[in-house]
């Protein structure tokens, strides 16, 4: 048994009604609609036939009309992407990377011998050409696969483990696989 909606007044009936013919979103005119069979006296189970959501989010949706009346039912807006770069400026810098020209050639400073385009190299180039810097890591991955490159993360070798050790390591678990003197257990 989940929570119920007592005997709303007509004029948030009323309002139900109103905001389930005025919204434009399938979602949140499913919300409405949860909450405005619950009104009427359908139980959770014939709104959850009904509407096909789940007893759970039926009692969530009840819970946050409780709380906050017909704006808990409502979608929040999301922030459009923001794009800090035009169109044009993605372009140019894919034509940077397609032109094959290095980091180095740019100007942009470079850790040792990794002279290659990375997420470090690709933020230093679009804040120099453009005075713009994305906050996240994610929009530059995100130029990358723009201009046609994959983003792979770096694994790292432990310098001190020996080529020889790992050869001898995987000779050794081949053989005791072949054996069948290899077993796991938690």
């Amino acid at each position: 048994m989940g929570m119920r909606i007592k005997n709303l007044p007509r004029e948030k009936k009323e309002e139900l009604d109103r905001a389930l013919k005025k919204s434009k979103h399938y979602k949140e005119r499913d919300r409405i609609q949860t909450v405005t069979l619950l009104s009427k006296g359908y139980s959770h189970k014939q709104v959850s036939e009904i509407t096909k959501l789940k007893p759970v989010t039926i009692t969530i949706l009840v819970s946050k009309y409780n709380k906050k009346g017909i704006e808990g039912l409502l979608l929040k807006p999301h922030p459009k992407n923001n794009s800090k770069l035009t169109i044009r400026q993605k372009e140019e810098i894919k034509e940077i990377l397609k032109n094959n020209k290095t980091p180095e050639e740019y100007g942009i400073k470079i850790i040792e011998e990794e002279n290659y385009w990375s997420t470090i190299t690709i933020r230093q180039l679009v804040k120099k050409l453009y005075q713009i810097e994305y906050k996240s890591q994610e929009s530059y991955r995100g130029l990358l696969k723009y201009s046609g490159y994959s983003y792979q993360k770096v694994e790292f070798e432990d310098e001190r483990k020996s080529n020889e050790q790992t050869i001898d390591f995987k000779k050794r678990f081949k053989g005791k696989l072949k054996k069948g003197g290899f077993s796991m257990w938690w």
